[in-house]
């Protein structure tokens, strides 16, 4: 209730501890097109290059938990809650240092903590309103990639170059507040109906730290970062993450005054739109090998759009107060547009089934679940890449079409595309929880 819908808090009397463990495993992987390598043509034709599948190497995430404390503290009308959770993500992701996929990601390590009270109102047996403020704490926030430091006009590597170097953004953002409001109805008995949503959007900016690595060339001291000619490697990573709204229906048959079973269809609208970009501001100054890279701000284009999930689910209690089952299945839309494809986000359409059980005891319940989520196979060309090789120091302006400056074989676009290829991702859930009623 307190994630999902505050009203249903107000369903809820006396004191109640719920505490449940989310644990993904995802199977992940990537292969990047082949492309042209023109930086290596001979007589003027160039080297065909084919790039190994690669995946994500650390696919189990375990860091999902929420604890949660509710009480009426003796009132008819209103119910309380103060919680603690990790909202539904995978926040892990590591892919060879090496690998084809570097120039998009090779690391990312994102922990966010909500701190979360809640409040509802029941002023009639049949309707209830409640509300949600959250504290957003993102004690770590870690990115990862390979930039091509090059600062010729013309240079182009789309494969390798001598001067990549691996950026890492690492930092945090211990300030952000979001909030969720609830409405429940119930016009006749059996009958139940309900709107929610994430009013305030989380935004991030991360207070972050920039290093910087040589991947091939053998340099006798570290990379120094300076703005205006003192040493200082602070940098800011900012996102934003979206508002997003959920209305939900429900059918609960009774028999003699007990739940033999309900059906429920929910339809959830997020705001994934407002996740245009990331976006990293520096203002730094970096030498290599008497190459001065001056790096203002680094953009990785996002350009979500808007999602919409249907979600069909029921509940049977197959031994009345002893043993329920669950099962349900949902479809969700793609947030990824396909020439936008990166591999922090697989998400593409999206479909799977989930089941579970709740094993009633006295005064407790202990539930399991499981979802499947599936989704399609995603095929990028370099014809549709948007995601582009990061070359911070090139001397090629936009639009990228001065012949003097701008490599022929790339023109109108500011590198190498860095995303073509083949996307392909699943995702197992499984969920235990435990709810105590005192």
């Amino acid at each position: 209730a307190i994630y999902y819908n505050p009203a249903g808090l107000a369903r809820l009397s006396g004191p109640h501890f719920y505490y449940s463990h989310r644990v993904v495993y995802g199977a992940t992987e990537f292969r990047r097109a082949r492309t042209l390598d023109w930086s290596e043509a001979t007589h003027g034709v160039p080297r065909l290059v084919e790039f190994e599948h690669v995946s994500n190497e650390e696919p189990l995430f375990a860091l999902g938990p929420m604890a949660v404390l509710s009480s009426d503290l003796g009132t008819e009308d209103w119910a309380f809650a103060a919680g603690i959770y990790a909202p539904p993500a995978v926040g892990k992701l590591k892919f060879p240092d090496d690998g084809p996929q570097r120039y998009m990601l090779v690391e990312q390590d994102v922990m966010m903590v909500l701190y979360t009270l809640g409040a509802a109102w029941q002023p009639h047996k049949r309707f209830a309103a409640g509300l949600s403020f959250a504290y957003v704490d993102v004690p770590k926030l870690a990115f990862e990639m390979v930039v091509d430091g090059n600062v010729s006009p013309k240079q182009v590597n789309p494969e390798k170059s001598r001067f990549d170097i691996r950026t890492r953004v690492e930092g945090e953002d211990r300030m952000g507040f979001t909030g969720n409001f609830g409405l429940w109805y119930e016009p006749v008995n059996g009958l139940q109906l309900a709107l929610a949503g994430q009013f305030l959007p989380i935004r991030i900016d991360s207070k972050s730290h920039l290093s910087l690595q040589a991947e091939t060339l053998e340099l006798d001291d570290e990379i120094t970062i300076t703005k205006n000619g003192v040493p200082d490697d602070r940098v800011t990573f900012s996102m934003t993450m979206p508002m997003k709204f959920r209305a939900g229906i429900r059918y609960v048959h009774m028999r003699q005054d007990r739940e033999v079973f309900d059906l429920e269809l929910d339809v959830h609208y997020d705001l994934w739109s407002m996740m245009d970009q990331y976006t990293m501001d520096a203002g730094i100054t970096t030498e290599v090998m008497g190459q001065v890279l001056d790096i203002d701000q680094v953009i990785i284009e996002k350009n979500f759009r808007d999602t919409v999930s249907v979600r069909l689910g029921g509940d049977y209690n197959v031994i009345p107060r002893w043993l329920t089952l669950r099962a349900g299945f949902f479809y969700e839309s793609p947030a990824v547009r396909d020439g936008y494809a990166f591999l922090d986000a697989f998400s593409f359409h999206r479909f799977g089934p989930s089941g579970g059980f709740t094993l009633h005891l006295p005064h407790a319940d202990l539930s399991l679940a499981y979802t499947w989520l599936a989704q399609n196979v995603l095929v990028v060309t370099e014809e549709e890449s948007r995601i582009y090789q990061q070359m911070p120091g090139s001397p090629c302006p936009s639009p990228y079409t001065d012949t003097s400056l701008c490599n022929e074989h790339y023109l109108g676009q500011p590198a190498a595309p860095a995303n073509a290829g083949t996307y392909q991702a699943s995702y197992h859930l499984m969920n235990a929880s435990l709810a105590v009623n005192f």
